[in-house]
């Protein structure tokens, strides 16, 4: 066996420029097939936390109607006591309450449809990193009357600026229609375009006030220890409140759930068509060289070496083939990874369109150190596919027919 291994070494190596051009693709094959994977699925993972924390939190309470139909009447009863109950829940990390009204926001230039959202401004940033998304002003940092958070884009629409008036309008409980005044204290950007002109915060007790009752509770945000336990704590708190409506990310965002159960899947797909690729462009080396060695391998067999050895053989180089670069190529897609996972992937110059899909203008590329270790099986099984068929052409050859070919 070992005396086979030997052979093969040398055999690989007879055609070093065929077999350096082949040992070469592989290696760059794999390196650049799990940067790929990386980058992408670091895009999704960098999507996921950005919504999760930046607005969906990872579970949501409503009122059932207020589900369907948004409006400031279907508040949930006795908020306050259930928010404390929800607070105490075991998994859970904080809860916050929100008041929600839709309106139109107008400047003196132009008017936009936006979701008006009433915030505690103290506990706001224990579950969303929304206060941390300021790029101008403070999040109601300041005692000012009527102040109001606007995002860049909605800011850009209504062609205000930090300071400039706005004027909220939306209907109370009672269905008139009120409106105020409200003073630019922050703008906000996120990764979302479409959030961030579709939705302005005030402090609560305004909202509250313009809506002509105390203590609304239209939602309740709530973050977990685990965004992926969130499901399971939902269906605990759907039970001790039957009458509400609790939905997890899951639910409140089905795009989010697609897309976290998918990307498992297309990495997957995608590091299968690259292997099998791979693995035609070796199948298609080792035909060549036993086209090349008719001759010699009928001269191995006519003098005793039988069919076993020569089927080691061949696997044997299509192993080296395959195992030279693949090993270099997952180092080196580790190294990358982990070096653009720390410092992250420039896009800027194309901030703008990946905003529009939700995603940040940095990517963190990113893999699960189990892949590796995938990916490395899917190779091994390639190199027993690819050694198969050359194997099975070099054990069809007739030995005199073989030795007689020139």
């Amino acid at each position: 066996m070992w005396t086979i291994i030997k052979i093969s070494w040398k055999n690989v190596w007879r055609n070093p420029v065929r077999s350096g051009v082949v040992i070469t693709a592989v290696m760059l094959g794999i390196w650049a097939g799990i940067f790929i994977v990386g980058f992408t699925n670091g895009m999704s993972q960098q999507r996921l936390k950005d919504q999760l924390d930046t607005y969906t939190g990872h579970i949501q309470v409503h009122t059932p109607a207020f589900v369907s139909d948004k409006k400031v009447s279907q508040y949930i009863p006795d908020g306050d006591s259930v928010l404390a109950q929800l607070r105490r829940t075991p998994g859970v990390v904080a809860a916050i309450p929100h008041t929600v009204a839709t309106g139109l926001a107008s400047s003196s230039t132009n008017s936009y449809g936006s979701t008006i959202v009433g915030v505690d401004p103290n506990a706001e940033s224990t579950v969303l990193t929304l206060p941390h998304k300021l790029v101008e002003g403070n999040f109601f940092t300041e005692d000012k009357r009527f102040p109001v958070v606007i995002g860049k884009s909605l800011a850009k629409r209504l062609n205000v600026h930090m300071g400039s008036k706005i004027v909220l309008t939306f209907q109370d409980t009672t269905n008139n229609i009120t409106a105020s005044a409200f003073r630019i204290v922050g703008i906000f950007k996120t990764s979302n375009n479409t959030y961030d002109e579709g939705h302005v915060f005030i402090r609560s007790s305004d909202l509250n006030n313009l809506l002509g009752t105390h203590d609304l509770i239209h939602e309740i945000v709530i973050k977990t220890t685990d965004a992926h336990q969130a499901p399971a704590i939902a269906k605990k708190m759907q039970q001790q409140f039957p009458s509400l409506s609790v939905q997890s990310w899951q639910e409140v965002a089905p795009e989010l759930r697609l897309l976290d159960s998918t990307i498992k899947l297309e990495i997957y797909i995608f590091m299968t068509i690259l292997v099998l690729a791979l693995a035609l462009g070796i199948v298609n080396t080792m035909l060549m060289a036993i086209l090349e060695r008719t001759r010699e391998l009928g001269m191995l067999m006519a003098v005793g070496m039988n069919k076993k050895s020569v089927f080691g053989m061949i696997v044997a180089e299509t192993f080296f083939l395959s195992f030279v670069g693949a090993p270099l190529g997952i180092f080196f897609s580790w190294i990358t990874i982990k070096l653009t996972g720390n410092y992250g992937i420039n896009l800027s110059v194309v901030a703008r369109g990946l905003s529009q899909f939700g995603y940040g203008s940095i990517i963190y590329p990113i893999l699960d150190n189990a892949y590796y270790f995938h990916i490395a099986l899917m190779m091994v099984a390639a190199a027993l596919l690819s050694a198969v068929y050359p194997a099975i052409k070099a054990l069809r050859l007739r030995p005199v027919q073989a030795i007689r070919k020139m």
